[in-house]
């Protein structure tokens, strides 16, 4: 056993090591056990003997992402996503923080894509059509966005994201009053911001 007072990593055999650095950038990050941009210096360290390695052991190639993004490297970070997905292209994980870094990096094309794949791979998570309803929106691709947002739709009606994106694709292919009755809906929910949404709609609707 490493003894509580060194340093994580060390005297750790290889496999453990990388171990180590996935759940410093995984599991234990998203708990709130450690901060990302504490460890994620030392996580690259204990990932680059696993990820020469093998360089196809995509959850340590994936952690490394990670860590690059923890120090808002984000480039690098989506270079590192960009290997992965070029050998591995239905990686869940991979494309769904590609499309997000995509899109930080204003590369909507690519951002697109790796949306469109995501759902691909996994059509039933209400939080990706959102994502790309949002990039299709802000392209224009309001027919394309159409059953995504529908699928958004069924997947969460609670939504108040959701059914403002559906107001605006009905506003913006011409259909008014369908918009006007969506709203209602909207209405009907009672967000906690229905006086802005109310000044949105009425803007859009002149």
């Amino acid at each position: 056993m490493t003894p509580f007072h060194q340093p994580p990593g060390v005297g750790l055999g290889p496999e453990a090591e990388r171990d180590l650095a996935i759940a410093l950038l995984g599991p234990l990050s998203e708990t709130g056990k450690v901060a990302p941009l504490s460890y994620s210096a030392r996580a690259l360290r204990l990932l680059e003997p696993a990820v020469s390695r093998d360089p196809e052991d995509w959850e340590a190639q994936e952690a490394k992402a990670n860590a690059f993004w923890a120090q808002g490297r984000r480039g690098e970070a989506l270079a590192v996503l960009q290997t992965v997905l070029a050998r591995a292209p239905r990686r869940e994980a991979a494309l769904t923080r590609a499309g997000t870094l995509a899109r930080d990096l204003n590369q909507r094309p690519s951002a697109i894509d790796y949306w469109r794949r995501a759902v691909e791979v996994n059509p039933w998570v209400a939080g990706y059509r959102a994502f790309l309803c949002e990039l299709l929106a802000g392209e224009g691709a309001w027919e394309e966005l159409r059953p995504h947002c529908e699928a958004w739709l069924r997947l969460d009606p609670a939504s108040i994201d959701a059914r403002q994106t559906w107001v605006k694709y009905l506003l913006r292919t011409g259909r008014k009053g369908e918009a006007r009755s969506e709203f209602e809906r909207v209405r009907a929910l009672r967000p906690p911001n229905l006086s802005r949404l109310q000044a949105w709609f009425d803007e859009e609707s002149k």
